[in-house]
């Protein structure tokens, strides 16, 4: 994997795990939305094979 591709994900996955610890909090809804949209833009600029993933973490958060 290129190092800019695995950059890219570890930065989505750090937005993921802002996004589960920021999640419940009526406050910070915003933010939330704010980081979903980043691990979005940048799952959108990897290979399609490694953003499944990320698209599948996001389905997970949202189901619990």
């Amino acid at each position: 994997m290129k190092k800019l591709t695995k950059d890219r994900l570890n930065s989505a996955e750090d937005d993921l795990i802002s996004i589960k610890m920021l999640l419940g909090n009526p406050i910070l809804t915003n933010i939330v939305a704010f980081h979903s949209q980043q691990a979005m833009e940048k799952n959108r600029k990897t290979p399609k094979i490694r953003r499944q993933k990320v698209l599948e973490t996001i389905n997970q958060i949202i189901m619990e």
